[in-house]
């Protein structure tokens, strides 16, 4: 939404296509000028950094109009038309931000539906890390580096 990462993200999915030899490389490259972590699934791929996960989603894309998506130094395949795919995914609220279906004990998995613009109270009412401070939507400019 920004261009950026959000400071209360806890990780980034990347949907693409099954490993092909360019989305290796890309990754490859990523492990070993940052010396990240990795663990592999059967069909996913979580590369762990300092304070986030980035979950790389492997599929067969059957579509012949793939797009391509800067990730490192390079470029891998994604589906034609992700914006769409995403709102689809997440339905039409997806761009208002949202607490991870991780920390809401009445969602199980990230394929239930979002509750977003609203966060949570915060326990330190006034607290500089409370996201009740914050617009659920908007134009906040926040620029996070990633580390």
């Amino acid at each position: 939404k920004f261009d950026s990462v959000l400071p209360w993200e806890i990780d980034g999915d990347i949907l693409c296509e099954f490993p092909s030899a360019n989305t290796t490389l890309v990754i490859q490259e990523l492990l070993s000028k940052y010396s990240y972590k990795t663990q592999q699934f059967d069909y996913r791929q979580v590369i762990r950094t300092k304070y986030w996960d980035i979950e790389i989603y492997y599929q067969v894309l059957l579509r012949t109009n793939l797009s391509l998506i800067r990730f490192g130094n390079g470029w891998i395949p994604t589906f034609d038309n992700p914006g769409k795919y995403i709102r689809d995914r997440y339905g039409p609220s997806v761009y208002r931000h949202a607490i991870s279906w991780r920390f809401d004990a009445q969602t199980k998995h990230s394929f239930e539906q979002y509750k977003t613009g609203v966060f949570p109270l915060c326990p330190e009412p006034g607290h500089h890390s409370c996201l009740d401070l914050l617009p659920t939507d908007g134009n906040i400019q926040i620029k996070h580096k990633i580390n």
